[in-house]
């Protein structure tokens, strides 16, 4: 009943789910079993807000690969909205809210604008907690990736739309100098 312990768990079979999915391969079970994992963190420790950011990040990559995936998006932000309430003003839940703006603009769920702006508001709500948090970044700069293909499909975007994208992406490498990642 420890819910360091069931977060890990969880954390195991999401990257387990990952790597499967990452070969080509179907997750399998384990984002049941992530998800499971995830829930029982949050009900052993409803005041701990890393329950909630795992089931919000859980949810958030299973509606951007999952067929008719954004269903979990309303259930992503109650549960990142639940950790805030947990932790008022954490990075953590704000970054993924931001994070979960951006994939509601890439699966079509809501009103683009609007997820736009919510999703910058938390953003810099994140962010100013501390303006070299790489996630944030990264989520930040995905959400203005989201707003410029949106715009591309609608045969509006300018460079610059792209180029506000890349800012804090650029800047969140900077802050991770040795990533590995391309």
């Amino acid at each position: 009943r420890i819910p360091h312990l069931h977060n890990g768990l969880g954390l195991a079979q999401l990257h387990l789910a990952r790597a499967a999915w990452d070969a080509g391969g179907a997750p399998g079970s384990g984002l049941g079993e992530a998800h499971a994992a995830f829930v029982q963190a949050v009900a052993v420790a409803p005041t701990q807000v890393f329950g909630y950011i795992n089931l919000g990040d859980l949810l958030i990559w299973r509606a951007r690969t999952e067929p008719g995936g954004r269903r979990f998006l309303d259930e992503a932000e109650r549960r990142l909205r639940q950790g805030l309430k947990a932790a008022p003003g954490h990075r953590g839940p704000l970054a993924n809210l931001g994070r979960l703006a951006a994939a509601r603009i890439e699966t079509g769920a809501g009103d683009p604008v609007q997820a736009s702006a919510s999703g910058e508001a938390v953003l810099a709500r994140a962010l100013a907690t501390n303006p070299r948090d790489r996630d944030s970044l990264q989520y930040l700069g995905e959400l203005r990736l989201a707003v410029a293909n949106g715009k591309v499909q609608q045969k509006r975007a300018l460079r610059g739309d792209f180029e506000q994208a890349e800012a804090p992406l650029r800047k969140a490498l900077e802050e991770i100098p040795d990533s590995r990642e391309t």
